[in-house]
């Protein structure tokens, strides 16, 4: 038994260190060179990556080439040490790491270790590690955006180079059920939760993350990497974790018809079409482990009443089926029932059986 454990232990750190060199579609990457005022590069470096939200700390130690990279770590806001012996200590951040990769380049002054230089400043929108068209929307900022309902697709058509599709009564400023064209081209989608494909191939429909555990929405829109897949545009839904400290939150998004008006309608009297919507739910996220381990949970529910579309319709009662039609309000009629008709018979006649009759011999 025990060396079964063993050797699962084992399979385990194997898998984690292979994957801890590969870039991941749902994670970040910090990389950058440290170098001295006159521009040389200073290896030996210990670069210290601690998270601020969760408490977690990575260390790094540049190359003889003055690189470090911090390879796959989750999207969060972090505080980048560097401190060197004969050098000035340096700390960059609090910066905030979308998913992707992310170059800071430091410099480190001649001096004492403890002497510290603080710098900050968040890191550039300019991404100069790749050539791809990419926009992020954060869970910050698509909150406080006005929209109906809580969905993050109503911004995508906010995005530069993008244009709405009509399909049926839609219109293509606001293609409501339609779909986007980014630069012109057609509009094919991949949608990826933290890193893997949702999207069928075959009838294109693809799972959307609920809003309120979206921490964020990475739109890939032109020269993205092939480890995305393929589409017009790449959506990269990232879920929200948990922290070092215990947090949740109570939520509803909710529409009715009180402040409603009353739609035109010419020659007839309206009235305010029902409306009654609520999308609710609550989140909790924590710690399970201090520093190491983490949870998240979101319970929401949508409850959908009435709408503008609504109608009604009337379906016969089971003594309609019946036969039964003496109801009140309903119309009362004779049914007569027609009289058979009356054919004359044939009137049959008896023959006399024929006669027949031989010749006579000759």
């Amino acid at each position: 038994m025990g060396t079964h454990i063993r050797a699962g232990l084992v399979i385990a750190g194997l898998l984690s260190g292979v994957l801890s060199f590969a870039q991941s579609t749902n994670s970040g990457d910090v990389r950058g060179t440290v170098t001295d005022p006159t521009g040389a590069v200073i290896p030996g470096v210990t670069v210290t990556v601690t998270d601020v939200d969760k408490g977690v700390t990575h260390t790094f130690t540049t190359d003889e080439a003055g690189l470090y990279d911090t390879s796959s770590i989750v999207p969060d806001h972090y505080t980048l040490t560097f401190k060197r012996d004969g050098f000035e200590t340096l700390v960059r951040g609090p910066i905030t790491l979308d998913v992707g990769i992310q170059g800071i380049n430091v410099t480190m002054s001649v001096g004492s270790s403890h002497q510290e230089v603080t710098v900050r400043t968040d890191v550039a929108l300019l991404d100069t590690e790749s050539g791809a068209q990419e926009q992020t929307l954060t869970a910050q900022v698509m909150q406080e955006l006005p929209q109906a309902g809580a969905d993050w697709e109503n911004f995508i058509w906010l995005q530069p180079g993008a244009s709405g599709t009509p399909e049926n009564a839609s219109t293509s400023v606001q293609p409501n059920g339609g779909q986007v064209a980014i630069n012109g081209n057609l509009p094919y989608e991949q949608y990826l939760a933290d890193g893997a494909t949702t999207s069928l191939p075959m009838s294109q429909n693809s799972d959307v993350t609920i809003f309120e555990t979206t921490a964020e929405v990475k739109i890939s829109d032109s020269a993205f990497s092939a480890q995305y897949g393929v589409g017009n545009a790449v959506y990269n839904q990232i879920t929200k974790g948990g922290s070092d400290q215990f947090h949740g939150e109570g939520y509803e998004y909710f529409q009715n018809d009180a402040l409603n008006a009353v739609p035109y309608s010419f020659g007839t009297s309206a009235k305010v079409p029902l409306l009654r919507y609520n999308n609710f739910g609550f989140n909790v996220g924590g710690p399970i482990l201090k520093k190491k381990m983490f949870f998240f949970f979101d319970y929401d529910k949508t409850v959908d009443n009435g709408g503008a579309s609504i109608g009604f319709e009337t379906v016969p009662s089971i003594a309609l089926m019946s036969g039964d039609f003496s109801g009140a309000g309903l119309p009362t009629r004779t049914i007569r029932r027609p009289r058979p008709s009356r054919r004359a018979e044939p009137i049959r006649t008896q023959h006399p059986p024929a006669t027949i009759r031989k010749p006579a011999p000759a």
